[in-house]
Formats: C-alpha cells, sequence, structure tokens
C-alpha cells in the first residue's frame, strides 16, 4: 500500500514541518507502509503563488497513492482541505490519526474492507477506522 500525507505547513518553519512529516513517516514504517515523498522543497523564488505551486505538485501526486492520511489540523488548511475533496471526488481513500494511533498502539495490522474504508485491525477485533470513528 502506498500513502501520501497531506499536513498543515502554514505558520510553522521547515524544521518543524519535517519533523512532524518524519514522526508520521516512522509510524508508517512501523506498519509496512510505503509513503510516497511529497515533502516538496523546490525554490519557488520566481513563483508568485507558491502554495498554488505545491498544491498542484501533491495532487499530481495522488493518482499513484491508495490513500492520504490526513495530519491533525488538516480541516483548518486549505491545501488540505481541497486534497480532502479531491480524495472524496476521485475516491481515493483517506485515513485520519486514529488510523495511526491505533495500528500503532496495538500492534494492528491493515485490512481493506470492500466498502473502500481502511481500518487497523487487531486480534481483539476491529479498532479504527478512516471514518475518525473507532470501533471496540
Amino acid at each position: 500500500m502506498k500513502v501520501m500525507i497531506s499536513m498543515p505547513m502554514a505558520g510553522k518553519n521547515n524544521e518543524t514541518v519535517r519533523k512532524e512529516y518524519n514522526d508520521i513517516v516512522e509510524k508508517f514504517k512501523k506498519l509496512h507502509i510505503e509513503v510516497v515523498d511529497t515533502y516538496f522543497t523546490d525554490d519557488t523564488t520566481n513563483i508568485s503563488r507558491p502554495g498554488i505551486y505545491f498544491l498542484a505538485k501533491s495532487i499530481s501526486a495522488m493518482e499513484d497513492v491508495d490513500a492520504v492520511y490526513f495530519a491533525d489540523g488538516w480541516r483548518n488548511a486549505r491545501g488540505c482541505e481541497i486534497e480532502h475533496q479531491v480524495c472524496i471526488k476521485y475516491g481515493i481513500k483517506t485515513l485520519y490519526s486514529d488510523f495511526l494511533n491505533y495500528g500503532e498502539n496495538n500492534q494492528g495490522i491493515i485490512s481493506k474492507i470492500n466498502t473502500g474504508t481502511i481500518t487497523a485491525i487487531n486480534s481483539d477485533g476491529l479498532i479504527g477506522s478512516n471514518t475518525g470513528i473507532v470501533y471496540r
């Protein structure tokens, strides 16, 4: 499975963003899930709207992923909201923080449900889903 990370970046310095990004990547690695690197560092000094430039690159990268992980705070970030709408409109699976938290804390395995929902499951049953709802 290939996943892309969508996370808010406005108001954060590059070091903070990179650390948060790498922390999420490490959590996916522990679950044996490949993360497509969309942490772009292009020189945008000659680009009038760098936000749109990077958003376009992110949307282009979505073609090659199975799911997009939306980091905490995504609802307050324009680019993340747009990426989320692309997922909804084009049927790309969405993941939220409960997916990583429950998958990591409970040594979960990853499973695709026939509805297109991705869940983290442990030996006790369904424990987290990409709907933001936790089941016990």
